[in-house]
């Protein structure tokens, strides 16, 4: 069974993430290429996917580990 307050956190996470995230223009035309064909809301969705596994906080703190 999933946890309500868990999801609630990581969803306001995610959308912190996405909301203080610069445009990143490298990542919209992957976006565009990988989803282009199907819809302007798929190629949103895969927009979203990147942004977050590029400034995902676990993500930089696994990144940065391999540095130490």
């Amino acid at each position: 069974m999933s946890d309500p307050v868990g999801d609630l956190q990581k969803r306001f996470r995610e959308s912190s993430i996405l909301a203080t995230a610069p445009t990143d223009h490298g990542l919209l035309q992957k976006a565009r290429e990988r989803m282009g064909h199907v819809s302007d809301k798929a190629v949103m969705d895969e927009y979203n996917r990147l942004i977050l596994e590029k400034y995902n906080p676990s993500f930089l703190s696994r990144l940065l580990s391999w540095f130490r």
